[in-house]
């Protein structure tokens, strides 16, 4: 009797640890299976955010593409052979960009530029305008990369697109870049009247002096009747110390502008400074 309760006492401990043991092992499971679940879960969630930023960058990346696309569609490829048909149609497309663009109907006229680089993607004039449509929508950088795109691609001999150039910088305020720029522009046309006068107005306003003196001289040689030439010779010699210069400058722009605002403002204090008297004066207009 008595080995038969100790017998049901050991079952019954055994019993128990087990059920203990199944307890432990149950919530340590349960447990350890909850962070297996809510790790696979984080991974799953982590892998679905990539996802998502992957198609995110995907759909900017082709929206990228496709600027750039617009922006070098000259410059991609060697140029096929156009046949007489396709240049007519350039011809047509490229007068009527031009009317959209004076109407300010530019979605129009990009549709067109578009189309005419499908048919020549190397079309200068095509491309000109299209850099003066984005700068018509006030996006002067993405004109800035075509215009050096067009220069480097297209190595002119003229300096049509360095003054396109230049002047999109201007409009950028960056006049130090500009300025560089018109001045590869005046080695293709060292004669250019426009690069000329711009030079002498940019270096004034960059203090420049001797280089604004340099280009304001030649255009005054090439055109002796140019009044902005005249003044910004004779303004230039007036920040070198060049007094004297300065002073027969203002004098022959008198002769060609007696009513001139340089000439009315500089040409008496030029007179005191340099001790000129009214009988010089009346010699000198003589003269």
């Amino acid at each position: 009797m008595g080995f038969l309760l100790t017998y049901e006492l050991i079952w019954s401990e055994v019993i128990l640890i087990f059920l203990g043991l199944c307890y432990i092992i149950f919530h340590t499971g349960h447990g350890l299976w909850a962070k297996i679940w809510n790790f696979k879960e984080s991974k799953m969630f982590q892998k679905k955010e990539r996802s998502k930023i992957l198609r995110k960058h995907t759909i900017e990346q082709k929206k990228v593409d496709t600027q750039t696309r617009r922006v070098d569609t000259s410059l991609n490829g060697v140029r096929k052979k156009l046949s007489a048909k396709e240049k007519l149609t350039l011809q047509n497309i490229f007068k009527n960009v031009q009317a959209k663009l004076v109407v300010r109907e530019y979605e129009e006229a990009r549709s067109q530029i578009i189309e005419g680089l499908m048919i020549d993607r190397q079309n200068q004039d095509l491309n000109i305008l299209l850099a003066q449509l984005y700068e018509k929508e006030n996006d002067y950088e993405k004109a800035e990369i075509l215009f050096r795109d067009l220069i480097l691609h297209h190595d002119p001999k003229k300096a049509d697109l360095y003054i396109y150039l230049g002047n999109n910088l201007v409009a950028q305020s960056k006049q130090s870049l500009a300025y560089d720029v018109f001045k590869k522009g005046l080695e293709k046309e060292p004669r250019n009247a426009q690069l000329l006068e711009t030079m002498a107005e940019l270096g004034y306003e960059l203090h420049e002096y001797e280089e604004s003196l340099i280009y304001a001289r030649r255009l005054a040689e090439s055109q002796p009747k140019h009044i902005r030439a005249h003044e910004l010779l004779g303004l230039s010699n007036l920040q070198v110390g060049s007094d004297q210069k300065a002073y027969d400058t203002f004098l022959a722009l008198r002769r060609l502008d007696p009513y001139n605002e340089a000439v009315l403002v500089w040409l008496p204090k030029i007179e005191d400074k340099l001790g000129i008297h009214p009988d010089t004066k009346r010699l000198s207009d003589r003269s």
